[in-house]
């Protein structure tokens, strides 16, 4: 069994962004990448997404499926919620000191989010794609 690393060139070249990022994680929740262990061994036990659309929730459905804790998601559209059965909350401020981890949904919008999180916390915070590069270096087997 060959052990390689994540492939950037057998994405499909039409992804970008958060798409590209989805596309990965779904392809190694698929294959059996348990993201919770590795969250687990950096330290994180509870993790807030920020930003539940259409990326947003499928984030959170693939982390919640490998048991990772997402207490409740932040987003300031008063419009979306999950659809997970998670609690949205709708300003960063509400950030529980309990929270190792914010996750950003958004690329577009990571400047602007990140700012408003770092009013209110100095928490962890990845985007959603600086996740994925983080979680590729780690081996995956089976990815054909």
């Amino acid at each position: 069994m060959t052990n390689p690393q994540c492939n950037n060139n057998d994405i499909p070249q039409y992804l970008i962004g958060n798409e590209k990022c989805i596309y990965l994680m779904a392809r190694l929740a698929v294959n059996g990448y348990d993201y919770s262990c590795i969250l687990r061994d950096q330290g994180v036990r509870n993790v807030v997404v920020y930003g539940v659309g259409k990326i947003g929730s499928i984030l959170v459905g693939l982390l919640k499926l490998y048991g990772v804790s997402i207490p409740y998601c932040i987003d300031r559209d008063i419009n979306k919620n999950c659809n997970l059965g998670i609690d949205v909350r709708r300003t960063a401020k509400d950030i529980d000191e309990d929270i190792d981890m914010i996750i950003i949904s958004s690329d577009l919008f990571y400047y602007e989010i990140l700012n408003d999180i770092r009013e209110y916390s100095d928490k962890l915070v990845l985007r959603a794609s600086d996740l994925i590069e983080e979680l590729s270096i780690y081996p995956i087997y089976d990815l054909e």
